[in-house]
């Protein structure tokens, strides 16, 4: 599974974070004033792989709500 998120390295700081917590890898690419990020997950298990993506985009939508 890949996620992908551009945006200000300001807020790029707390996606990093979770996305470490919740065992993604994360691949940073600056492009003028954006960072682009991309955020991997992968399991032989689909059901272990269901909940730890749904696991991350809950915690990316604390954060967006937070930065709202």
């Amino acid at each position: 599974m890949v996620l992908r998120w551009s945006g200000p390295a300001s807020q790029a700081v707390a996606f990093l974070n979770v996305a470490t917590e919740h065992g993604a890898t994360v691949t940073e690419e600056t492009k003028g004033e954006e960072l682009h990020l991309e955020f991997t997950m992968a399991s032989s298990d689909l059901q272990e792989l269901r909940d730890r993506v749904d696991a991350l985009l809950v915690a990316f939508t604390t954060i967006e709500d937070s930065l709202s």
